[in-house]
């Protein structure tokens, strides 16, 4: 009986809890992503896509703080309830209550690292490949304002234009802030095959600047201008302008995206970056994030064992406090987990972790049942104060 009622209870504070910090953070989220739809022209379906996919990846960070708020006031409406102490005075003791805690903690860890480990790498590889799919409508398609995109050796400008099947592109070849030429491109029914947009017919015509001016050359002009930003009254710049006839002209659409390589580890599944080859994991480095999750993913049980204490001094003074200081403990821990202090170089191998993993978790698994043995007596009453 003790055990459907508080799991009951359990199951509500969890859905109330976990929802509503979800949708804080869609809200967080949905500013950039409705800004990048508006600026990219996105379609319904890929602003949700986008939306959808950008949830997964604060879940394992949110899932500890829910799981404390949860066994807060699951814990506390039993002892309210009297249900604790209904089940001291029939000899139970704090068996069920420890039983209870260890299986919220077991499956909140559980739920992290599939979180962590499964479902937030599949969402950030859709909200990449979602992300690059906008980026290519958006060269492939007429732009509603000019968008500026960064290949090797320069930039692309789509410029936006008439509704026909005539295509603006110009291609920028910059040496550091001062350009060495500018070649404006009019490509006629053009074709986007896989990620490459080809031409046959591309006019061309490229505008040649000078070398750029020595610094005491420029400071000496603009000195005697007398002005911040000059336009050139020596009449020393000499812009050069060439006609290309008809040409072919090829784009490679995959080069306006930089590729991150942080953001694809971040979609490779847990087990590919804890791989091994028999002497120590294929990528150390790949390895620490992994490890970092199991860490943090652990931190749940101490999210119980924090809900636990602050239940244990909740009283009518504390009660408005105690989960405050609770939750704020739980995001020390979380800070604790996540930072290179707990994970040297020296444990990036897989015994290493495998041992900080285990015995971090095993600690707090002894911490939480230590606190619910030592402070038992305060789980069943409210502290008071003697006058």
């Amino acid at each position: 009986m003790f055990f459907r009622v508080i799991l009951k209870d359990v199951l509500l504070f969890y859905a109330l809890a976990f929802t509503t910090l979800v949708v804080i953070s869609i809200i967080e989220k949905f500013d950039y992503i409705a800004r990048f739809a508006i600026e990219y022209g996105l379609d319904l379906r890929s602003f949700l896509t986008l939306q959808i996919a950008s949830i997964p990846q604060i879940m394992d960070l949110v899932l500890p703080i829910a799981t404390v708020v949860t066994f807060y006031f699951a814990l506390l409406n039993a002892r309210e309830r009297r249900e604790l102490i209904v089940m001291a005075t029939a000899g139970a003791g704090p068996s069920r209550l420890m039983i209870l805690a260890v299986m919220i903690g077991t499956a909140a860890t559980l739920a992290s690292i599939l979180i962590s480990g499964f479902l937030k790498p599949a969402a950030n590889y859709v909200f990449r490949r979602e992300y690059e799919r906008a980026v290519a409508e958006l060269v492939t398609r007429r732009p509603l304002h000019q968008a500026f995109f960064e290949i090797p050796g320069g930039t692309v400008e789509a410029i936006p234009g008439k509704a026909d099947d005539r295509r603006s592109f110009r291609l920028y070849d910059l040496n550091e802030d001062w350009p060495k030429s500018v070649l404006s491109a009019v490509c006629d029914n053009g074709q986007f095959r896989s990620s490459t947009f080809s031409s046959e017919k591309c006019l061309l015509q490229s505008y040649l600047f000078p070398p750029r001016p020595a610094a005491t050359e420029k400071a000496a002009r603009t000195t005697a201008a007398n002005c911040e930003t000059c336009s050139d009254p020596g009449d020393t710049l000499k812009v050069i302008a060439t006609r290309v006839g008809q040409i072919g002209r090829q784009i490679d659409l995959s080069s306006l995206l930089a590729v991150d390589q942080n953001r694809r580890i971040e979609e490779r599944y847990m087990p590919d970056l804890l791989r091994s080859d028999g002497k120590g994991f294929l990528s150390p480095e790949q390895a620490r994030p992994a490890v970092k999750a199991l860490l943090v993913a652990s931190v749940n049980i101490f999210a119980v064992f924090c809900a636990v204490v602050a239940v244990a001094f909740t009283n009518l003074r504390t009660r408005l406090y105690a989960p405050v200081l609770g939750i704020v403990t739980l995001l020390a821990g979380l800070v604790a987990a996540g930072s290179d202090a707990l994970l040297p170089a020296s444990l990036l191998q897989p015994a290493g972790a495998a041992i900080l993993v285990a015995s971090t978790a095993a600690a707090l698994l002894a911490l939480l049942l230590v606190a619910i043995l030592y402070l038992q007596n305060a789980l069943l009453v409210p502290a008071t104060r003697r006058a």
